[in-house]
């Protein structure tokens, strides 16, 4: 018994004619005429009766009707069932560090949410030891960060790109006349900056150390934008990735201050753990990381 010859015999039923259940199937009137002979040929008995003009369901044809409309419904959700399987669920969490999810990843979650609307998504944003910790513990499924002097056995590493570093102040301030690779020298300016393991806050400290130059004071902010307004507002200098200061340097709200240590480049890393299995969630958005970035 063929489905289809079950859809046109509802449809005549719904349209009210033979036409118009052919019009809305997209068939002609005699195709669809053929599909209720070849019915009535299988079930050995008339479904429908010609009364004058007007095309009437037979007695068997409305015992007939609630069958077809199960067996129609039971039809749909079989092909649901199979659509669904394609289907991305479940549940994704992501460590980050603030910069990253700031600037760098929102197109990438953007796109994640679209192509898995049903994925449950949970983004931490915390320091690198604590993201090391709690993907060592599979706490969470993958972590993005700035390489750091890690050496556990137990994640994998991918890198996805490399950012360019550099060192800024306020504009209009006598800081910016300073020069940072000159020796042996007392600042009498601040230090802004995130957290205490941060990749980019050891590598400006190596430079200080190396060139043995001394300032005043550290100032410890955890928010990229809290650093930002910080030296816009003249309170010192920070040194981060470049591309979280992109739109603050095109409109010289900050100012790139010449220095060796602005040549510098910090690597961006994702990591999951060598046991961790790849769920259709990880997988889905670790391609569009590589995607973004050709790995």
């Amino acid at each position: 018994m063929e489905i289809r010859n079950l859809k046109s015999f509802k449809s005549i039923i719904e349209e009210g004619s033979f036409l118009k259940a052919a019009k809305k199937l997209h068939y002609t009137q005699s195709t669809i005429t053929s599909h209720i002979q070849q019915l009535e040929e299988e079930l050995q008995v008339k479904l429908f009766e010609k009364i004058g003009r007007k095309m009437n369901l037979s007695s068997f044809g409305k015992k007939l009707l609630p069958y077809v409309e199960e067996l129609l419904t039971t039809e749909e959700k079989i092909m649901q069932l199979s659509k669904n399987k394609n289907l991305i669920k479940g549940t994704l969490k992501i460590a980050m560090g603030d910069s990253l999810v700031t600037y760098e990843f929102q197109d990438i979650l953007s796109q994640f949410k679209k192509k898995a609307p049903h994925v449950k998504l949970s983004i931490l944003t915390v320091d690198i030891v604590t993201m090391r910790e709690l993907l060592e513990k599979g706490d969470v499924d993958i972590g993005f960060l700035f390489e750091d002097q890690y050496k556990g056995n137990c994640l994998i590493d991918i890198p996805f790109k490399k950012f360019p570093l550099t060192l800024v102040g306020p504009k209009n301030s006598n800081i910016l006349n300073l020069n940072f690779d000159l020796k042996d020298q007392d600042l009498d300016i601040s230090f802004i900056i995130n957290e205490f393991h941060s990749p980019y806050r050891k590598i400006f400290n190596n430079h200080l150390q190396e060139k043995n130059i001394s300032l005043n004071s550290l100032i410890e902010i955890w928010s990229i934008e809290g650093i930002k307004r910080s030296v816009k507002n003249n309170l010192g200098i920070t040194y981060l990735p470049k591309f979280v200061m992109e739109e603050e340097l095109a409109r010289k709200e900050l100012v790139e201050i010449i220095a060796s240590c602005s040549n510098n480049l910090v690597e961006g890393i994702y990591s999951y753990h060598k046991n961790k299995y790849i769920t259709s969630p990880m997988k889905l958005f670790m391609e569009l990381v590589d995607k973004k970035y050709n790995i």
